[in-house]
């Protein structure tokens, strides 16, 4: 195109809209078409990179997160053919599932990206009709060029940017532009303002036209059109992790230094906020590539429905914070007898395929409830969080592992050794991995860290709110989680099945006594702490 620096095309009379585009009320010669086809190249859009679905596919096992499972599972399995019988092949075949789950939920995301591309090139039309030398021709949308005059009718989508020289009763959706589904009124008048996608003389490639007909001069072409600009941000951007991910991903790397058996919490982490900045498509006119590309739809086609959106999306994120406190609790009455075990030579209080019991089993369902709790009242009140606000603060992970989880470690180690010592054992005395005393003491420490998980499921619903306020039974899913990880401890416990994969014997019935105080003991503790934050709070305010 000439350049310019006179009035934007949209101020331009009819005429002078023919001069600066070098064009006429016939259109251009079949020549003059041919040079600008050279000059200006193709009407079509950039291909987007061929994506292998085999490499995409392959690329879900080999990064960071996924190596590092990848040598614990080595590890494991090294473990158990040195050391047979203490449970490390259970861990690796568990570690191997979390790698191919969270591998293909991945891979269907990143798949699903690639599709809303091809969804791009779908909206544009393969054929179009211009006035060339003033006859009518059917020409491929490759060989329309600037200056080209389009024949534009209902039903048809527009195949190139164009200035509306003529217009009857034309209305166009441009929803796959602007996301907007109200039908937009077009007319050829000169016009001295506005943004350029409300201009109401312009119409660019890509939209439907929803009824009238009428003739524009194309002034834009393939990449330079502004559906083509969408389409160069679409293949052009590298895909990035969502602030969310970051986190998840800088707490996995710190963690994993602790303990591999963890990976559980971040799997379901993960799998709970894969995207955490979401797109928003129409439902009723929104096109296929926004359907395609966003993470929520509004099926009303009602912007005001985006304000119970963001609602629900903070609720979202303090019920993240929740069920992590809520696992991560578990984390150090699981860590804790390791520690015991290296340092003071205590017996070893808990199993391998006991920790996974806990974080792939009992956990699960309560912690899934916790992601189902309703939103708090005076939610919207709360201005935003500032962006650079760790999903896992300092102050969760302090309440996580040092305040609940050590009450946890201590009712859990607790358990063992009552168990133990009112059994005759006696310090110093030799406890074989396949004595049963010491498979009865292993499932009391795995049933305190349950029965404590019980209480610590109540904790979590919040932490300034008090469960007097919230209510006992105002989350009917906690209830039935409760009850799932229940009978899990009792298959565990006091099935034979339970007792050969999990290393257990059945417990005394009155070991349950004591767990229940020690239960009752972190609720306490928690609620006196929410009491005591509550009135410091008030303090400081007044």
């Amino acid at each position: 195109m000439p350049d310019r620096n006179e009035r934007p095309l949209h101020q331009l009379t009819v005429a002078e809209i023919f001069t600066y585009l070098e064009s006429g009320e016939s259109g251009l010669s079949p020549e003059e078409a041919l040079r600008r086809l050279s000059r200006y190249g193709p009407n079509v859009l950039e291909e987007p990179r061929h994506y292998s679905l085999i490499r995409g596919f392959l690329h879900q096992f080999t990064h960071f997160l996924a190596i590092l499972l990848w040598v614990a599972v080595a590890l494991a399995f090294t473990a158990e053919f040195m050391k047979p019988g203490e449970g490390m092949a259970t861990l690796g075949w568990a570690i191997l599932g979390v790698i191919v789950i969270n591998a293909a939920f991945a891979f269907f995301q990143e798949y699903k990206a690639e599709r809303a591309v091809h969804a791009l090139h779908r909206l544009l039309p393969a054929r179009a009709w211009v006035l060339r030398s003033n006859q009518p021709h059917d020409v491929s949308r490759n060989e329309i060029v600037p200056g080209d005059v389009l024949l534009i009718e209902e039903g048809e989508q527009i195949s190139a940017d164009a200035r509306l020289i003529e217009a009857a009763d034309m209305r166009i959706d441009l929803s796959s532009l602007t996301g907007e589904s109200q039908p937009k009124r077009r007319t050829a008048e000169p016009v001295t303002d506005g943004h350029l996608l409300d201009i109401p003389n312009l119409v660019f490639a890509g939209t439907p036209v929803l009824s009238g007909r009428g003739r524009g001069v194309v002034f834009a072409t393939g990449m330079q059109t502004e559906f083509g600009k969408i389409a160069r941000l679409s293949t052009g951007v590298e895909t990035s992790l969502s602030p969310l991910q970051k986190e998840i991903e800088k707490v996995t790397h710190v963690v994993a230094l602790l303990s591999l058996a963890m990976g559980g919490v971040f799997f379901v982490i993960g799998v709970s906020i894969k995207k955490a900045d979401i797109g928003i498509a129409m439902g009723i006119a929104g096109t296929d590539v926004a359907k395609e590309t966003a993470d929520m739809i509004l099926l009303d086609d009602n912007f005001a429905t985006i304000v119970n959106a963001i609602e629900e999306g903070r609720a979202v994120y303090a019920n993240i914070r929740k069920f992590s406190t809520y696992v991560l609790a578990s984390n150090v009455p699981e860590v804790v007898p390791y520690l015991a075990y290296g340092l003071f030579g205590i017996p070893l209080a808990l199993t391998i395929p006991q920790i996974l019991a806990v974080d792939l089993g009992t956990d699960m369902v309560p912690a899934l409830a916790l992601g189902a709790e309703k939103p708090d009242a005076g939610m919207m009140t709360i201005p935003p969080r500032p962006r650079t606000e760790r999903l896992m603060n300092l102050p969760l992970l302090l309440r996580a592992y040092v305040f609940l989880g050590l009450i946890e470690a201590g009712i859990a180690m607790g358990a063992f050794f009552l168990l133990l010592l009112t059994q005759g054992w006696t310090w110093g005395m030799p406890l074989d991995w396949s004595d049963p005393l010491y498979k009865q003491a292993t499932a009391a420490t795995f049933a305190a860290i349950v029965v404590a998980q019980v209480a610590n499921v109540f904790a979590c619903r919040s932490d300034r709110v008090s469960l007097s306020q919230l209510g006992w039974f105002s989350n009917p899913l906690l209830l039935w989680g409760i009850a799932t990880e229940l009978v899990v401890l009792a298959f565990i416990i006091y099935t034979p099945w339970g007792n050969a994969i999990f290393g257990t014997n059945p417990l005394p019935a009155w070991i349950f006594g004591p767990l229940a105080l020690g239960a009752l003991a972190l609720l306490f503790a928690e609620e006196s702490r929410k009491f005591i934050v509550n009135r410091l709070d008030k303090n400081r305010a007044g």
